[in-house]
């Protein structure tokens, strides 16, 4: 994605990928807004079995997701989102439902990161190692 990327009233269901099965965001400084929008059935195949981020992948980037759904994505860090190395994630208004990660962070994992959560509900999330809703 470019620099500044505003996604609105959008829907992804079923994406694919190692990174980011929806959205990978990589480039440093690069700022996505995503509102009332729906991000389900991120999964991934890769041989290694290691994925990062069912909806979502930030490295180096700005997401800030409001007003929307992300909902039965799956990877092995981060069900939902990865959000790694100085990202700034800032969530509110948002369901996050059925997320799954196989080791850590069922719907967040942060890793050297910020993270800011304003009216977010974590349903049914599953971490198989820690974090079902945030690690």
């Amino acid at each position: 994605l470019g620099t500044d990327v505003s996604i609105t009233s959008t829907t992804a269901r079923n994406s694919a990928s190692v990174y980011g099965a929806a959205f990978m965001l990589a480039q440093a400084f690069t700022t996505v807004v995503v509102d009332q929008s729906s991000i389900s059935g991120g999964y991934f195949h890769d041989r290694n079995n290691i994925t990062h981020g069912g909806a979502f992948f930030l490295q180096s980037s700005y997401l800030t997701v409001t007003n929307s759904e992300l909902g039965g994505n799956q990877a092995t860090y981060g069900g939902a989102i990865k959000a790694v190395e100085g990202s700034t994630l800032t969530v509110s208004n948002t369901t996050m439902i059925g997320n799954r990660a196989g080791s850590e962070g069922g719907g967040i994992f942060l890793s050297g990161g910020s993270l800011a959560l304003d009216d977010t509900v974590f349903l049914d999330g599953h971490a198989g190692l820690g974090g079902g809703a945030i690690f």
